[in-house]
Order: C-alpha cells, then structure tokens, then sequence
C-alpha cells in the first residue's frame, strides 16, 4: 500500500488479495474504491503493453499558466545552460515579490525532478542552494529550467517490466583502488530489472573545483 494523507494506491499480485485488503479497510474507514488510477499525487498513470508510464504533462499545463512571463522560441537542449555558476554572479538580489516567485519556481521543479522528470534533479539541486538570497541571474536560470520543461513537458518516465532475462551488472567494488571493475553476469533468479544512469560533471565547481551530480 502506497499512502500519502488521504490517497492510498494497492498494489497486488491477485484479485483476492487486493479484495482481502480493500474491505479492512473499508471496514475500518470511510472509504471509496475509485478503481484503477489514472492520476494520483498530480502524475498522471498510464497502463502500457510492457508495463506503465508516468507523466506530469497535466501538471506542467498548470504551471505553465500559473508563471506569466515570456517564454522563448529558441529549443532548449539543456534545463542549465552550459557553464552556469555561483561564482561568477554579481547580479543585484532580488526584491521580495520576485524572491517569492523565484521560490515557487523552484518548489514547483522540485517535485517534478522527485517524480517523473529525474533529467532535472542536478538544477534543481544547485538552484535550491540560493533560495535565501537568489540574485537576478538565478532568477533568469529558474526560468530558463521552467521553460525547458515546459518545451519537454512529452517526457515521461516507462516502467518496463518485460526487460531482457539475462542482464550484466558492473561489480564497482574496485573503483577506488588499481585494479580494473570486473562484469558479473548473474543468475536469473537474483537479477534486478533495473538500469541506472548516473550523471555528474567533473570538478564542475569553478570556485571549489568539486565534482556534482543530481
């Protein structure tokens, strides 16, 4: 069971379990059974022949309306743009009515990259960093964020379930010491159906020359 205050999602492996579950609580709670989920938390939930699909494209319609201010023509590729960075800011702070709205920005990001839109968490990470004081210049990547979700709001996140059975995994045991990473290819009966991408620059902190990731 996934609940969040008064939601609550029932995963199951058969009808009967799921019945099991659904008239405890019902006989505990006022409750009502709104059958499959189509939208739950604000992500849209969408059933597919290999598994499902989340999206926030219902959400990003919402925010894009809630944030007046003109957008560009030009394709973002990126949420940041390249050599983006703390230390080189002399731009003045904001006044109050924009610090707020700086804030929200970056609240409203910051549930989408918690959620559906992983390609994001770095930014948002860094510009979270400067809600107490944001300046004019990360006010105008904020924006630059929102509107690079807004031109990508397609995206969506796939959950597959019908991945290939045999599937390799990099031991990295010995990624801080001399010897070389070994590949292990394991038995199916303790494979992980999962992928993981990791993304991180390398001393990208201009001032402190620190490695970041999302």
């Amino acid at each position: 069971m996934v609940l969040y205050v008064d939601d609550i999602l029932i995963c199951r492996r058969n009808k009967k379990l799921f019945e099991e579950a659904a008239n405890v609580l019902k006989r505990n709670f006022e409750m009502k059974d709104m059958g499959y989920p189509k939208i739950f938390l604000g992500i849209t939930i969408r059933k597919t022949d290999n598994g499902l699909c989340l999206s926030l494209e219902d959400q990003i319609d919402k925010i894009e309306k809630e944030f007046d201010f003109s957008t560009t023509e030009r394709k973002l590729n990126t949420p940041l743009v390249k050599g983006f960075d703390k230390k080189v800011d002399n731009s003045p702070l904001l006044n109050k009515v924009d610090h707020s709205t700086y804030r929200s920005i970056i609240g409203k990001l910051s549930f989408f990259a918690n959620t559906v839109r992983l390609d994001i968490a770095f930014t948002v990470s860094y510009l979270s960093r400067f809600l107490e004081n944001p300046t004019e210049y990360k006010m105008k990547a904020a924006k630059r964020a929102l509107q690079y979700v807004i031109q990508t709001k397609h995206f969506k996140l796939y959950y597959n379930n019908k991945l290939p059975v045999k599937l390799k995994y990099t031991d990295f045991t010995y990624l801080d010491k001399t010897e070389t990473e070994v590949e292990v290819e394991y038995p199916d009966e303790g494979k992980l159906n999962l992928i993981l991408v990791s993304d991180a620059d390398w001393a990208g902190d201009i001032g402190e020359r620190k490695t970041q990731s999302g």
